[in-house]
């Protein structure tokens, strides 16, 4: 094989490539890449009726450790924690002593008074290994 014909078989065919400057389905990401975790919001939200984050809403923070959630309707078997946490927010320090199970996720903290629920992306990343 010659030198031109090698880099002819290496280069991209351009005749494949979208003009648009989107990937070509065959680029995009496998359902193999989605087996662990989804997050999937179905709802209409209209930021103009209600102040705040939607009650419905899990946030992953990517500056957080700790998982904080403030609905209790997406929680099972909260309780009282056998220790407290100290939360430390733009706020100020908050004292947490409740946790609960997040289904097809595990525990997490309970805070009533918290502006949103919120994964912490290091932890979410550790569940998936």
């Amino acid at each position: 094989m010659t030198s031109e014909e090698n880099q002819n078989d290496t280069a991209l065919d351009n005749s494949k490539q979208p003009d648009d400057g989107s990937c070509a389905e065959d680029d995009m990401f496998s359902d193999q890449d989605y087996e662990e975790f989804t997050f999937v919001q179905d709802m209409t939200c209209n930021m103009n009726d209600m102040a705040g984050i939607p009650d419905s809403w899990i946030l992953l923070h990517s500056q957080s450790t700790m998982d904080v959630f403030k609905n209790k309707k997406l929680l099972k078997n909260v309780c009282d924690a056998k220790k407290a946490l100290s939360l430390h927010c733009d706020s100020g320090i908050a004292t947490v002593n409740k946790a609960g199970d997040l289904p097809g996720y595990g525990k997490v903290w309970f805070y009533e008074d918290g502006v949103a629920n919120k994964l912490s992306l290091n932890n979410v990343k550790k569940h998936s290994m």
